[in-house]
């Protein structure tokens, strides 16, 4: 057994899950309530991107207030007003729709993505960790996140661990 000296800090451990995000790599969050894996969305490659929705199935989005009325009408828009804002992603959304939303350098980013389902039951602790880490890691202020089943085995994923408190 190594002494705990060995062992990474809370500072530490949070630089190193900026560090992954940044580079498109997932970041596991953990509370009293659920497991989640995080994905920055402007650095995730496409296609671990595909394989963790193979894995995990469909992630929520998790963007913020400003940018999610930015792409809604004026009467939705309104009812948006704190972060993070939590998106039900349309059913078979690709890689393409989240990018579209999230990045408006994006050559689809000012077409119609049709009204959007917001998720407003639940905790959003994770959520709001998950959207505060890619912030911190000065990246687009959005976040694919991919609720983990209780039986879901992620032991061979590569990622950070944090608690929903620590980032």
């Amino acid at each position: 057994m190594f002494p705990n000296s060995l062992l990474p800090t809370q500072t530490e451990r949070v630089n190193r899950a900026r560090g992954d995000v940044a580079m498109g790599m997932p970041c596991l969050f953990e509370s009293e309530e659920k497991t989640a894996v995080a994905v920055a969305l402007e650095t995730i490659p496409e296609q671990r991107f595909l394989e963790l929705c193979a894995a995990l199935g469909a992630p929520e989005l998790i963007i913020t207030a400003n940018r999610a009325r930015a792409g809604m009408s004026g009467a939705a828009a309104a009812v948006v007003t704190d972060d993070p804002v939590r998106i039900l992603p349309p059913e078979g959304a690709s890689f393409d729709w989240y990018k579209s939303i999230v990045d408006p350098q994006h050559p689809k980013a000012n077409s119609l993505k049709g009204p959007l389902h917001l998720l407003r039951k639940g905790e959003d602790l994770i959520q709001r960790a998950a959207l505060n880490l890619v912030k911190s890691a000065e990246l687009l202020p959005a976040a694919a996140l991919f609720s983990v089943p209780s039986e879901a085995d992620v032991a061979g994923l590569p990622y950070a661990t944090l608690t929903a408190t620590e980032a």
